[in-house]
């Protein structure tokens, strides 16, 4: 019986030791995931508030975004063909964020009601957006949807 006690003591010592190593790094991946996310939600309000300063300070100097279709805009593109898109109300489901260093990928998928150049383009779109730390702010780097049935 002894043997038995010895082997559980230390058994639920090394899970205690492995659970406080593991609590702060857990506790400050939740901390970078949730600024990431923010970082995502600033981004995704910008499309109903249409306020172009604001995506413009977001999306790095070499951003870039690829569409369903495979075009590929950059970061001026990308701002110019904002200017057709009004967005009356969205949505974001299924938000996922990873966090790399000083990289962070946001997934999800985006339902909205909006138009381009005055149709209706409502519908969803699962989304991946890129991120890059610097200087402590998430920016934007690469953006790509995909339209979902």
């Amino acid at each position: 019986m002894p043997k038995c006690g010895t082997l559980l003591c230390s058994f639920l010592l090394a899970s205690s030791i492995t659970v406080l190593a593991a609590g702060p790094k857990a506790e400050r991946d939740i901390k970078l995931q949730a600024g990431l996310v923010d970082a995502e939600r600033a981004w995704t309000d910008t499309y109903k508030t249409h306020d172009m300063k604001v995506i413009a300070q977001l999306a790095a100097d070499d951003f870039c975004f690829t569409d369903e279709q495979g075009a590929y805009l950059d970061k001026q593109a990308y701002i110019k063909s904002l200017a057709d898109v009004k967005v009356e109300g969205y949505t974001m489901t299924d938000l996922q964020a990873f966090v790399y260093g000083n990289t962070g990928v946001v997934t999800g998928v985006w339902t909205g009601k909006y138009t381009v150049a005055g149709k209706d383009a409502s519908g969803s779109s699962r989304f991946t957006d890129t991120f890059v730390k610097r200087d402590g702010k998430w920016y934007i780097v690469a953006s790509h949807d995909s339209h979902v049935q």
